[in-house]
């Protein structure tokens, strides 16, 4: 029996606490992924982020998009170093560009290193099973942060479990009496009939409300929900309700405070935080805000030689604040540091050999190759090759990338310290006194495609 049918076979059994009165419309059931008889949702294609803005030079790259619609988590391919580069970590650390890298190993006179900064260690929450593949990526991106909305602000679970895995399924098939969405340990219900109109997320008053709109905007009231749920299934219960039960003062401030706080909250209050570290959870710091004390979750990966460094790495700027949706956006930066060669390259022919670092701007996975620059004359070639990434589907797996090369022609400045193709996709310069070392960006917005390489001279 798989980790998913297990899971589901004992929620089978779980009380579901609801999120909102009424009788569900959703379909009969048929299983713990039933979708009904009408509106059935087919399984997503596969996410496609907006091309991103992009500025730098060849030295720093820097490209942002939006994931409001998306709710990529970085951390499901970026985190685990085994899928993307397999060298056994070693003993010692680099600081490069503001960031600290534990040193993953060495290959052909290359050290490798990763970075992670901001919530990287938080608490995780994994959502599994078929029926969330199924859901539209939108719906996902709200769950997600939801969850975030929380996790950023505990490091551990009761049982010291840096990583808790939650089931979705429709809200008819577990609490039929919720009117929007229903949450208990471990398992996220959804009123389809309110989330979904012609099979596409809803998205206007009137179908959302119907009719009873209490002036919170749609988006907003998603938020609230998503997070108010989560509450549930990290184990808080309602402040109380309207049959007369004690209320605490600060519902209106609380995420749980059901019919009190007006859906005006996206966020726990400090003391819900409070709650669930009585119930053995371990807090964490404040929410990001980008500022150097309180950076943003970022991951990266950079390799060196002698003289060079470059690397990439991906920053999910997601914002909260107490009364408005989540702000999700992801940046990606490529960067090459390190003392460049002042003497112009001398005439004949060369060979510099090491790798790519990269990341895809369609899907925000992290891409890793091998790279070769060839110089004779007034230009040469810059080849990637071997390219692999990683993929997420219910755990992270290596997986070959969309395409196994890319090659550019590319030409020497007239000081013949620097070469760029004619698209200025790729650009480049060499490093150390006698150009021991080529590096540079890579940038092509047609194979969307944003990275750093370099490598040594053979």
């Amino acid at each position: 029996m798989t980790r998913q049918s297990l899971l589901a076979l004992v929620l089978a059994f779980l009380v579901a606490g609801c999120g909102g009165g009424g009788t569900s419309t959703g379909g009969t059931s048929t299983g713990g992924n039933s979708t009904g008889s009408s509106s059935a949702l087919l399984p997503v294609g596969p996410l496609s982020l907006p091309t991103p803005s992009v500025t730098g030079d060849s030295t720093n790259i820097s490209a942002r998009t939006s994931n409001q619609g998306h709710g990529i988590d970085p951390r499901e391919t970026w985190e685990d170093h085994r899928y993307f580069l397999n060298p056994h970590p070693q003993p010692g650390s680099r600081t490069i560009a503001g960031l600290r890298y534990d040193i993953l190993g060495q290959t052909d006179g290359i050290t490798y290193g990763q970075a992670k900064a901001g919530p990287a260690d938080t608490l995780d929450v994994d959502f599994i099973g078929d029926h969330w593949l199924l859901l539209p990526h939108e719906l996902r991106a709200i769950l997600e942060r939801g969850g975030k909305a929380w996790t950023y602000r505990l490091l551990r679970d009761p049982g010291g479990d840096d990583r808790i895995s939650v089931y979705t399924d429709w809200a008819g098939n577990r609490c039929p009496t919720a009117n929007t969405a229903c949450g208990s340990d471990r398992l996220l219900a959804l009123k389809k009939s309110r989330w979904f109109k012609n099979g596409a997320l809803v998205t206007d008053l009137a179908t959302w409300y119907r009719g009873r709109s209490i002036g919170v905007p749609v988006d907003k009231d998603q938020a609230y929900f998503a997070a108010h749920e989560l509450g549930h299934v990290l184990g808080l219960s309602h402040d109380g309700s309207s049959r007369g039960k004690p209320v605490s003062p600060l519902s209106p401030y609380r995420l749980m405070g059901k019919g009190y706080n007006g859906h005006e909250i996206v966020v726990p209050h400090e003391s819900e935080l409070v709650d669930l570290v009585d119930k053995g959870y371990t807090r964490a710091g404040d929410y990001p805000d980008g500022s150097p004390d309180n950076p943003f979750e970022t991951y990266s990966y950079a390799a060196w030689g002698e003289w060079a460094e470059w690397g990439v790495k991906v920053v999910r700027e997601l914002s909260f604040s107490a009364s408005s949706p989540p702000v999700d956006n992801l940046r990606f930066d490529a960067f090459v540091e390190g003392p460049r060669s002042t003497e112009p390259l001398g005439e004949g022919e060369y060979t510099w050999r090491g790798s790519l670092l990269a990341v895809d701007t369609l899907t925000a996975e992290p891409v890793h190759g091998w790279a070769t620059i060839e110089v004779s004359g007034q230009g040469g070639t810059v080849r990637f090759y071997d390219l692999t990434t990683v993929k997420y589907i219910e755990g992270s797996s290596a997986a070959d990338w969309r395409e196994s090369l890319l090659e550019y022609e590319v030409w020497l400045d007239q000081d013949r310290l620097r070469f760029t193709d004619d698209g200025n996709r790729v650009a480049g310069e060499f490093h150390g006194p006698d150009h021991e070392e080529a590096a540079g960006t890579l940038n092509d917005q047609v194979k969307r495609i944003v990275g750093a390489f370099g490598g040594g001279r053979l």
